[in-house]
């Protein structure tokens, strides 16, 4: 009977003079790895590499050390090659040595183009082909390498520098563009505050970076929610208790900051409470950090100050997830969430406006229900669907014209266009 070779049996195979054997064929461990991936992670697993890459230059290292790389060295390499391309493509590790230094544009000043290919990328070339354009949005698209070339030179303002907001177009602004009376002009252009951040991102993404949005809206009728129920929802507040002394803190989310002040000073099982009774100190005061935003921009928030803590290396005490509402989703009864999905022609609509309660409406499976009268059952498109010929028929019956049928059923549409039966559908 023929013995099968077991993985010990491989593994007594390849001895140290094997393994040395094959090393000497590479300059690098790098090399050794990616050519014999199992022969490397046997030489790893005997601890044995540094011997085996002993008599190797810089023991099988490649040079990325930038104390190797000195300046003058750096500067002989890049001698060697015309462009920056073939200087990183034939010499990556010098290459990401110069990118670390910011030594690339100084090595290079020297060189036709500063190294920059092709050749016909001169500051000359580049202004005409600028000139062709009325903003850097249409040259990128245009011409994307000649747009990459100019960006690299650090060039593009000074070539634009005669154009209309040099060449700025309206999804660039400067910082300064959207003044308070433009974000007010463009808000008042709209009954809600959904419709503002969907119409105009920018202007809407200004006023919250500003803090502006609740005085733009002071005047609208609910202050521009959608719903009186929704203006109330709006009320959620982030917050923080820190512990500067030891670099701690607990960031949470409420809709009634009172309640869980409260719920936070006699909770003795919470983590931050355990904390100050066994260092002997009071609750901190909690410190308001965001107030009055709705679910979505409430979660997405905590999210934000969660990270912003942890990267100035604070300690967080939390133990749920960013973006839980809590005890917030009660609000959302059944004929709450009813009267609400009423305003809107699909599913998608409801999910972006009021998220928090097509949430509740998944929770109690009732989503179905609040869209079964709607065309496609509120979905965008209807469900792909498996239909017959004369399934397909009887759905086109339905309609006048191939263009309504189009409209109002695209996927029995397209299906019986895919079958070849429209002309006959339609013949009469």
């Amino acid at each position: 009977m023929k013995h099968i070779k077991t993985y010990e049996d491989k593994k007594l195979e390849i001895t140290k003079d094997n393994l040395q054997e094959l090393v000497n064929k590479y300059e690098t461990r790098l090399e050794f790895k990616q050519n014999n991936l199992s022969a490397y992670n046997h030489a790893y697993n005997l601890n044995i590499l540094n011997d085996l890459f002993k008599n190797h230059p810089n023991q099988g290292f490649q040079r990325t050390s930038s104390k190797k790389y000195t300046k003058e060295y750096l500067q002989e390499l890049v001698n060697k090659y015309e462009t920056r391309y073939d200087f990183q493509k034939n010499n990556q590790p010098a290459y990401l040595a110069t990118i670390k230094r910011k030594l690339l544009n100084e090595l290079f000043k020297n060189h036709p183009n500063q190294g920059y290919s092709p050749n016909i990328y001169t500051k000359e070339y580049l202004q005409e082909l600028v000139n062709k354009h009325d903003t850097r949005l249409e040259f990128r698209n245009h011409d994307i390498n000649a747009f990459q070339n100019a960006y690299k030179l650090n060039i593009l303002d000074d070539l634009f520098k005669n154009h209309p907001n040099q060449g700025l177009s309206l999804d660039r602004n400067p910082n300064n563009y959207w003044t308070k009376e433009k974000i007010q002009k463009e808000a008042d252009k709209y009954e809600t505050r959904y419709d503002f951040s969907k119409k105009n991102i920018l202007a809407y993404g200004a006023a919250r970076k500003r803090k502006l949005v609740d005085e733009l809206f002071k005047n609208h009728p609910n202050k521009g929610y959608l719903t009186k129920e929704e203006w109330i929802k709006n009320s959620y507040t982030i917050y923080a208790y820190e512990l500067p002394i030891f670099n701690k803190a607990y960031i949470g989310l409420t809709n009634n900051i009172i309640r869980r002040d409260k719920e936070h000073v006699f909770d003795l099982k919470t983590k931050l409470n355990k904390f100050c009774k066994e260092n002997d100190m009071p609750m901190p005061k909690y410190k308001i950090l965001e107030k009055n935003l709705n679910p979505i921009d409430a979660k997405q928030q905590e999210h934000y100050w969660m990270n912003k803590y942890k990267e100035n290396n604070w300690e967080l005490f939390n133990i749920a997830k960013a973006g839980s509402l809590g005890g917030g989703e009660i609000f959302w009864t059944k004929p709450k969430i009813q009267n609400l999905a009423k305003q809107f022609k699909t599913r998608m609509e409801f999910k972006n406006a009021a998220y928090s309660a097509y949430s509740a409406a998944l929770k109690y499976k009732i989503l179905d229900d609040l869209f079964k009268d709607d065309i496609n059952q509120g979905y965008i498109y209807r469900k792909k669907r498996h239909l017959s010929d004369e399934e397909l028929r009887i759905e086109a019956d339905k309609y006048n014209t191939r263009s309504e049928f189009k409209e109002k059923d695209p996927g029995a549409y397209q299906k019986a266009k895919k079958n070849n039966i429209l002309n006959d559908i339609f013949k009469k």
